[in-house]
């Protein structure tokens, strides 16, 4: 464990990369402003888990923001995530956009809370 109580990887350096999760360049300034946060994930190939180092990086630019250690992870469905929204369909065709994907309701989201480990601003 390093000084933020983060888990190291095991085995040489170069067998290890950061995992990372980008934004559209609309969101960063807000992300920056908070002190710990939520995101959400769909289709996460990455298995961003509980204990994870992760840079933020600026979608188009691929330029870190941020790096964050994930506190926790909840793992839901899109449609119960969203079962609430004023604009259910609106919701569905902005996750659509981003992900440039069908979603359904039965697409698995995560829920990730993450607290900052360091920002560059």
């Amino acid at each position: 464990m390093d000084q933020f109580g983060v888990r190291l990887p095991m085995g040489p350096p170069h067998s290890y990369m950061q995992k990372s999760l980008k934004f559209p360049s609309h969101f960063v300034e807000a992300i920056l402003k908070q002190g710990q946060g939520i995101t959400t994930r769909l289709f996460d190939e990455k298995n961003i888990s509980e204990g994870d180092v992760v840079d933020f990086l600026e979608n188009g630019t691929n330029k870190r923001f941020a790096t964050v250690k994930i506190e926790k992870v909840d793992e839901t469905t899109f449609g119960e995530a969203m079962k609430d929204a004023k604009d259910m369909q609106g919701m569905y065709d902005q996750y659509a956009t981003y992900y440039k994907r069908q979603i359904t309701s039965e697409v698995p989201m995560k829920i990730i809370h993450y607290e900052f480990v360091d920002k560059l601003v």
